[in-house]
This record gives structure tokens, C-alpha cells and sequence, in this order.
């Protein structure tokens, strides 16, 4: 196990035994087909049997324009949330998706605030920039607050989940059709449940565009 990983079960494990609550966590390992770590792969969970979870408010997300590039690249958002897109650069960017969860447009300057967008459905939005086209980010909306990405090292945390029969889902731009199908687990209070998963993915340019040097 590598240091960084090493690091990341430490952190999952001190959170779990000082929260002292009946919950749980999972550790979502995710490598591509030759098994090296794959970052930007959205993890998500739900519970199995359909239990009722308490109310509570979604989490929007900010993606930026910085160097004419899209941050984040992968955006995990719930369904309900609001994304909100800001600009620190100093020229002026045209932000769009034209299919897929969500269908917008909106103008970026560094003058004008730009309103949030509210996702409503679930899926895939593709996000593009008609003044650069190399442009390329990805927002992913999923029903459940259970949510997390990968880091370098391949790995996602989700946190404070209900104890009991759950289902993990893994989405990554670059994944072959549909991508794995959910794989139930068990989890337990106060206990950390581990779960890797290896995705087959398509030739980078079909997912990512590369920036024109010239």
C-alpha cells in the first residue's frame, strides 16, 4: 500500500472512531484495466432496502475557469443542488451543455455574476466553451447526498452512511458504455467497508480534448 493510500485509511479511521455515531463509511478503491489508480471516477451510494433518510438541503458546487480550462475537471453533485460558475480569468468565457441532465448556456465575464444552475435531473452533463473548444469538464448529478470522487491515488470516501445493505455505483467520463453495474455491500456501524472496482475505459481523446499548443 502506498504512502498516500496509507494516509487516506488513517484519516477514514480516525473520523470513524472519534465520531462515535451509528454510521458508517466506505472506501471506494477504483483502477483502470492495467490497474493503475484512477482519479475523476465519481463513487455513489444507496441504500438497498429503500430506508427513509432524514431531510436535509443539497450541496451545490463551484466549477471555475482558470487558464482557460475548466476546475474541476469532474464534478459529483447531487440532484437538487445548484452549480454555480465563476471566472478568475481575465478574458471572457461562453459555458454550455447541449444535451444530456442539463441543457444551459451562460455568458462569463469577470464583471458579471453569472445566476446558479440548478440540476434537477440525474446523469451526465457535458460542459463545453464556444470561445475555446478545447474546453471539456464534466458534471455528474446522482440521487443520494452519499457522494464522492477520486483522488490520485484512486480512492473515494463517502461518509456518515446508514448501517445496512447498500449499493455502490462508479462513473468515470472515460468509461466504457454503461460501466460497471452496482455492487451491493454490508455496511456496519462505526466500521469502515472497503469496495475496488477496475473500469475499462476509451481512448483518452474521446474524453478529453487535448489543448492546442499553437
Amino acid at each position: 500500500m502506498g504512502i498516500r493510500l496509507t494516509i487516506a485509511w488513517l484519516a477514514v479511521a480516525a473520523a470513524v472512531f472519534a465520531r462515535g455515531a451509528t454510521a458508517a463509511d466506505i472506501a471506494a478503491t477504483i483502477r483502470d484495466s492495467n490497474g493503475a489508480p484512477l482519479a475523476n471516477a465519481v463513487v455513489y451510494a444507496i441504500p438497498a432496502d429503500g430506508r427513509p433518510l432524514p431531510d436535509h438541503q443539497p450541496i451545490g458546487a463551484v466549477i471555475d475557469q482558470v487558464g482557460a480550462e475548466f476546475r474541476p475537471f469532474v464534478t459529483p453533485v447531487e440532484v437538487g443542488a445548484e452549480v454555480v460558475f465563476t471566472n478568475a480569468d481575465r478574458f471572457a468565457h461562453n459555458i454550455y451543455s447541449v444535451f444530456g441532465a442539463r441543457v444551459f448556456e451562460i455568458a462569463l465575464t469577470r464583471e458579471v455574476s453569472a445566476p446558479p444552475v440548478p440540476i434537477e435531473h440525474s446523469g451526465v452533463i457535458l460542459l463545453g466553451c464556444s470561445i475555446h473548444d478545447w474546453m471539456v469538464a464534466y458534471v455528474y448529478a446522482v440521487p443520494t447526498r452519499f457522494l464522492g470522487k477520486t483522488d490520485e491515488s484512486g480512492v473515494a470516501i463517502l461518509r456518515e452512511l446508514p448501517v445496512g445493505q447498500t449499493e455502490v455505483y462508479v462513473w468515470h467520463p472515460g468509461v466504457r458504455g454503461d460501466g460497471p453495474l452496482p455492487r451491493t455491500i454490508e455496511t456496519f456501524a462505526n466500521e469502515i467497508a472497503n469496495i475496488e472496482f477496475d473500469l475499462a475505459l476509451r481512448p483518452e481523446p474521446l474524453w478529453r480534448l487535448e489543448r492546442d499548443a499553437n
